[in-house]
């Protein structure tokens, strides 16, 4: 077995040494990684490409990620039936284990060095960012031998271990920075070196763990969520963690508008998930049709929606290619349901370019990636408030303060977003915004702050959208109609983490198998230890 593993190695060294978008990867997730510059540079390649790396962006996070959260319709890729391509899970795979050991190397020459305390808590910060999202994808995976380097085929650990190291060094890290010493300035792409900022972004992040793990170990969420706010997290959109895009859409460019901006018949739409939460929420008219710009007339669009709505998709006439049949599928602001069958996929009001498409400000090539948005923290005080933890406010003010952030975030009027706080008028699913009324089913305050959550993360935040769904099953989604065999999913269920790659059965396979035999089985339907 170590010798196929070490045949493997050195044949995908010399393929990825031919690529230029693979420059310098660590392939192996056994060994400690190499650097002979300045720590500082790896930590920005590092973060860069673990955040905009295209293909992986692109076919993980867009095709994927947002399409089990429905932040889009995606009709044209199996990923909506369940189905996800086993290369892309296997160069996501490679290429975490190749960040982790940049994390490493980091962490292992700056750990004694006075001079770079910053770089070496910052890299622990980051490492803890990256893992938490990998083991949301797979479950249980290798993470204490891939760190420390020990053995050629490492084993798996438990997600559950992971997680409580996880918490352990975001706690750390953050009493850890110290801001008289040195920091990374201009080689730190998400901060620009601003180190009490990064403290706030790591108790954040605590706060989010801690809340993804508050129905299996309660005591330790409340502990760990009341410790983070209690040391400060962030609040002001000012301190909104992003990073920097280039100019180019493509390879090493590392802009976002990639997954935006593509492809008749293979693009993405407005999901009917997400148009249902949108369409009457909070009692705002929808805009006129000079809000798309001139000459539009206006087909199919719903008279009232969330004000964030038309910044986030636009109608069919300007936010695509060109319409497939124009006479018939200009001027509407529609959805297409998610898991279409083969004769739905081919059908013309089904075509993603026939609908709404991401609008254009997310088109913008240089704008910044949304890494944590400063909504999510007050949505994830406000539901730790209705556990009863103590979060530094009520709910409702926390809530309220998370969708100010979020409307500020898209230049929405104080003077709309007032009356939208207080407005009793329902979206589809029955759930309203002003937090003291009830309209019944689907509007509770859980109801609420999910709803505003999921809304507010578009369009970067899908990762968490899809978690929340998986943890507690809200807000209300419109479930897959069509799943492809062999999932292992039963009708309404959504995509619980991806299978392991198949290369794992063949370098890795005694080790693979403890962990499929420990969470259950390899299928995408298999549920992740912090889901109940």
């Amino acid at each position: 077995m170590k010798t196929l593993f070490a045949i493997y190695i050195v044949l995908l060294g010399l393929i990825m040494a031919s690529c230029s978008n693979f420059d310098e990867m660590n392939l192996n997730p056994n060994q400690p990684g190499v650097t002979t510059g300045d720590p500082s540079q790896l930590f920005s390649k590092m973060t860069k490409e673990s955040t905009l790396t295209a293909y992986l962006h692109q076919r993980i996070h867009n095709l994927g990620v947002d399409a089990f959260s429905q932040y889009y319709s995606a009709p044209a890729f199996s990923t909506e039936r369940g189905t996800m391509n086993d290369v892309w899970a296997q160069d996501y795979w490679k290429a975490y284990y190749g960040w982790l050991n940049s994390a490493n190397t980091i962490i292992r020459v700056t750990k004694n060095d006075p001079t770079k305390v910053n770089t070496y808590q910052m890299a622990r910060i980051w490492k803890a960012w990256m893992t938490q999202r990998t083991t949301d994808l797979f479950g249980d995976m290798p993470y204490f031998e891939a760190a420390d380097g020990t053995g050629i085929n490492p084993k798996y650990d438990t997600q559950e271990n992971i997680y409580l190291d996880i918490l352990k060094e975001l706690k750390e890290a953050a009493a850890g920075l110290d801001l008289s010493k040195p920091n990374m300035g201009t080689q730190d792409f998400i901060y620009g070196g601003d180190v009490d900022l990064w403290r706030g972004f790591a108790n954040s992040l605590r706060l989010r763990v801690a809340m993804r793990i508050s129905n299996v170990k309660p005591t330790i969420a409340k502990t760990n969520a009341e410790d983070a706010v209690a040391d400060g997290v962030l609040t002001l959109n000012a301190e909104m963690a992003t990073m920097q895009n280039w100019s180019a859409p493509w390879g090493n460019g590392y802009s976002t508008k990639y997954y935006f901006d593509w492809g008749p018949g293979n693009g993405v739409a407005l999901s009917t998930s997400m148009y249902n939460m949108l369409v009457g929420l909070g009692g705002i008219a929808f805009p006129s049709s000079d809000f798309f710009g001139p000459d539009i007339t206006y087909r199919d669009v719903p008279s009232v929606v969330d004000p964030r709505g038309p910044h986030f998709f636009g109608i069919s006439d300007n936010n695509g290619p060109t319409l497939t049949d124009k006479e018939h599928y200009s001027g509407r602001w529609t959805s297409i349901d998610v898991g279409l069958t083969e004769d739905q996929r081919a059908e013309q009001v089904n075509k993603p370019e026939n609908n709404s498409r991401v609008g254009k400000e997310m088109q913008v090539i240089t704008r910044p990636f949304i890494i944590m948005p400063v909504s999510e923290v007050f949505f994830l005080r406000a539901e730790g408030a209705l556990k009863g933890w103590n979060m530094n406010g009520t709910a409702e003010e926390l809530y309220e303060d998370g969708i100010k952030r979020s409307m500020e975030q898209w230049a929405i009027s104080p003077i709309v977003y007032g009356d939208y706080l207080e407005s009793e008028a329902m979206n589809i699913n029955g759930t309203t915004v002003h937090f003291s009324f009830d309209s019944g089913t689907n509007d509770s305050p859980l109801d609420k702050v999910m709803t505003q959550k999921y809304i507010a993360g578009f369009p970067d935040n899908g990762w968490e959208a899809w978690a929340d769904y998986r943890r507690i099953q809200k807000p209300v989604l419109k479930t897959p109609g069509t799943l492809d065999e062999g999932t292992g999913l039963k009708p309404g269920e959504v995509v619980q983490r991806l299978k392991y790659p198949q290369l794992e059965q063949n370098v890795n396979k005694d080790f693979y198998d403890e962990a499929v035999k420990h969470q259950g089985a390899d299928l995408v339907s298999t549920k992740l230890w912090w889901v109940e």
